[in-house]
């Protein structure tokens, strides 16, 4: 009986020498959304009111990009890259737009917290997310016709057909991710921003936008810690 005990003491202290933790150090986000800009369709100043450009347009999609370091758990860090577009502009009795594209791309610093559902020494295979990001970027406009005419001492001139406008956002996004394979993952996510914007040729000064994500994760960096 004491050969036996002495045996499965010695397995378990190999065991226990050999064991190791493999953490992702560096992931690679990529996705794809689909969503909606929300707002007042149409935007009063005093007495008078024009349609919105941002809140009229009824679909958006884009893609999204984002690297994080996972050394300082429960918080990620890293950059976010995002490109939106929108050409469904519509409302009712209301032509200014009709036709017109709209292209952002955007980028900034990104932190998230992180809380693993199934945590053991080996992985967590399912992660809840919630990240912030403050962003910069700028909006290309493409518009089908003009819908006003500038007046100069040299006569009339045609308004300009396109519009490339700095924007800056708050975004907040909460989500799910879930290994799949060893150095792969997928996740879901619901993002929310906050913009503000100036141009000459529309009268939105502010944006919000809804984004319902999916996508892919790859863990490009892994390490490996033992424990004696």
């Amino acid at each position: 009986m004491k050969k036996i005990t002495l045996i499965l003491v010695l397995v378990l202290g190999i065991y226990t020498v050999h064991a190791q933790v493999i953490e992702n150090k560096v992931n690679l986000n990529l996705g794809y959304g689909m969503g909606w800009f929300s707002g007042q369709s149409l935007i009063e100043d005093q007495s008078f009111s024009s349609p919105s450009l941002f809140a009229n347009y009824k679909t958006t999609s884009g893609f999204t990009l984002t690297m994080l370091y996972n050394q300082m758990k429960p918080l990620r860090i890293g950059l976010d890259f995002e490109y939106v577009q929108a050409s469904e502009w519509k409302l009712k009795e209301q032509t200014e737009y009709i036709g017109s594209s709209i292209k952002q791309f955007s980028a900034g610093p990104v932190v998230q917290y992180t809380y693993g559902f199934n945590q053991s020494r080996a992985s967590e295979w399912l992660t809840a997310f919630v990240g912030f990001s403050p962003m910069i970027g700028y909006t290309n406009l493409s518009l089908r016709h003009p819908f006003f005419d500038i007046e100069s001492t040299g006569g009339t001139i045609e308004q300009p057909m396109e519009s490339s406008d700095l924007f800056f956002d708050m975004k907040l996004d909460a989500g799910l991710e879930a290994v799949v394979w060893r150095n792969i993952a997928v996740f879901v996510s619901y993002a929310y921003s906050y913009g503000w914007t100036k141009s000459l040729v529309y009268p939105d000064t502010q944006f919000s936008c809804n984004m319902v994500k999916a996508g892919i994760v790859l863990h490009l960096i892994r390490n490996k810690r033992y424990f004696y």
